[in-house]
């Protein structure tokens, strides 16, 4: 457990530093953050195997996805929602963070009961993958719309 946790650990330190000049460099912070939930959902296919050099593997890409996606939501979040309203917007978002953590525990603890681990993981993956994936074609096809809208107005 130690090596796992000082992996994940390490990676997050890792991309801390790495993220800065990544936004420097491609400035598009949803593709960046979809990009960091890719390395989510492939940890968690990972999880599903049993070698322990792919769990390693595993806690290190969610150390570096987690390292990537946290400090840039908070950051993209403060940029966008105007700044009369961050206190009430951070509260509100901490307030929601924590019931829905408290739910997804409850429900995956019930998940664990009922498929398994390994079942569990590959489902996580999956929704992970599928979520990602809908929310780029949704940007791609909201950007090719408002492009067009701008051509034609």
């Amino acid at each position: 457990m130690g090596i796992l946790y000082f992996v994940e650990g390490i990676s997050i330190l890792v991309a801390g530093l790495f993220i800065k000049r990544v936004i420097k460099r491609y400035k598009n912070y949803v593709l960046i953050l979809l990009f960091a939930c890719c390395l989510m959902g492939i940890a968690q296919l990972l999880l599903s195997l049993t070698s322990i050099y792919i769990t390693v593997l595993a806690f290190g890409l969610f150390g570096l996805a987690y390292g990537m996606f946290n400090p840039l939501l908070y950051t993209y979040s403060q940029q966008k929602v105007p700044s009369d309203i961050h206190g009430r917007f951070f509260s509100f978002k901490t307030m929601i963070d924590r019931t829905i953590m408290q739910l997804c525990l409850v429900i995956i603890g019930f998940l664990l009961d009922q498929i398994g681990y390994k079942s569990l993981m590959m489902l996580l993956g999956l929704c992970t993958f599928t979520l990602v994936f809908s929310i780029f074609i949704d940007s791609k096809r909201s950007r090719s719309k408002n492009k067009n809208e701008f051509y034609q107005g």
